[in-house]
């Protein structure tokens, strides 16, 4: 296959993975909006190009960019597809900071994982900030349920 033509059948496969995932850019940014200040991240990758992957990133807690690439997250999935697991919880440091992450696969039966969905919550920010006082306990809960 002439190289022309493998690049335009990966270009092809880029614009429909793009596409595939434009409702999940929505339903990240708005399950993002409704944690604001929180210490909870919710960011969305585009495993069709590894290197520039996180395509939506709110509330952003670990420092990262929307267009960083993938650390070992896609190495980490296919085991996880061969594996048949459908989620990975695990705790992680990043940065001296501890976090609980979790991060779901999307799958397309076409292609494999395509995605991930990955939610990010700052242990260090609950502990450090939040628990301090009762005053900032109360504060951060008006945060996660407003009007209540």
């Amino acid at each position: 296959m002439p190289a022309c033509s493998r690049n335009t059948t990966a270009n092809r496969i880029v614009d429909d993975t793009n596409e595939y995932l434009e409702n999940y850019v929505r339903i990240v940014r708005l399950i993002g909006k409704s944690f604001p200040n929180t210490g909870i991240e919710i960011l969305l990758h585009n495993l069709a190009d590894p290197s520039h992957s996180l395509i939506v990133l709110e509330n952003n807690v670990t420092g990262r960019h929307l267009r960083d690439g993938t650390t070992n997250l896609l190495i980490d999935l296919k085991k996880r597809q061969l594996a048949n697991e459908r989620q990975t919880q695990l705790r992680a440091q990043h940065r001296g900071r501890k976090f609980k992450c979790t991060t779901i696969p999307i799958v397309r039966k076409e292609f494999g994982v395509v995605g991930a969905i990955c939610i990010n919550i700052d242990a260090n920010y609950l502990t450090d900030e939040v628990m301090q006082s009762k005053e900032r306990i109360e504060a951060w809960f008006k945060e996660f349920l407003p009007n209540r």
